[in-house]
C-alpha cells in the first residue's frame, strides 16, 4: 500500500509542477522561439493531466488542483504565442 501511495504523490506533485511552469509562463512569457518552444512542450501535458486530474471522480481538493493546472496551462499557452 505504501507504493500505491507513493505512485499517487509522484502523480499529482508531478502536475503540480507543471502547473507552476505554466503559470510561470503567464507571469514572465518567453520572447525566444526556443523558450516558446520549452514551455508548449511542458504546457501541453499540464493541459491533458490537468484536465484528466479535474475530471476524475475524487475529493474536490484535487478537482481544484486539476483546475488550477489547467487554466495556468491554457492560458500559458495563450500568452506565449499570442501575437502583440
Amino acid at each position: 500500500m505504501e507504493s500505491l501511495a507513493l505512485a499517487a504523490a509522484i502523480i499529482v506533485f508531478t502536475i503540480i509542477a507543471l502547473g507552476v511552469v505554466a503559470a510561470v509562463a503567464v507571469i514572465r512569457p518567453p520572447r525566444s522561439l526556443p523558450g516558446r518552444i520549452v514551455i508548449t512542450v511542458l504546457a501541453v501535458p499540464a493541459v491533458v493531466a490537468g484536465g484528466w486530474l479535474l475530471l476524475l471522480d475524487i475529493g474536490l481538493g484535487a478537482r481544484v488542483i486539476g483546475a488550477a493546472t489547467l487554466v495556468a496551462a491554457v492560458a500559458g499557452l495563450v500568452r506565449t504565442w499570442r501575437r502583440k
